[in-house]
């Protein structure tokens, strides 16, 4: 999906939610446009490649850069400011490259574990018409669509 990144250096604003992100906070402030949409927050992939691109000396996003190791082209933590307050990266270039060829040890951003799903098998039984809604398969049932060896855990 192509997007457009719009940079500038920090200042304070107010995040979507009505809480005021600090200047102080971030090296980089960012706008990332998807499609026509303005993102609501930073996506990962294009927030990795600004980190990315912020660590080289001379580019745009480099020149809007607050002061710093970032800045410098030495890496490090970077913190960006996005409409719902600032997300943090970390930026480890290779040494061994320089010029056009530049490598990164590291472009990494933390994320937290959260369920994306949590989902109940449906099994069709088969009953009489008058009865054949669909309905929540028991236990033994559900564990028998698996193969042998799989670690199955049924939670109510």
């Amino acid at each position: 999906m192509p997007f457009a990144v719009s940079v500038a250096p920090p200042a304070d604003y107010t995040a979507l939610d009505g809480n005021p992100v600090a200047a102080a906070l971030m090296d980089l402030a960012a706008r990332f446009y998807l499609e026509s949409i303005m993102h609501s927050a930073a996506p990962g992939s294009g927030s990795t490649c600004l980190a990315a691109a912020s660590a080289v000396p001379g580019t745009v996003p480099n020149d809007a850069l607050r002061e710093g190791d970032v800045k410098s082209g030495k890496g490090g933590d970077f913190a960006l400011g996005h409409p719902s307050g600032t997300f943090s990266l970390t930026v480890v270039q290779d040494a061994a490259t320089s010029g056009l060829n530049i490598g990164y040890k590291a472009l990494s951003f933390p994320r937290t574990a959260r369920i994306i799903c949590d989902g109940t098998v449906y099994i069709k039984n088969n009953r009489p018409p008058e009865h054949s809604a669909w309905v929540e398969a028991d236990d033994l049932t559900a564990t028998s669509f698996f193969l042998k060896g799989e670690d199955i855990t049924i939670q109510r």
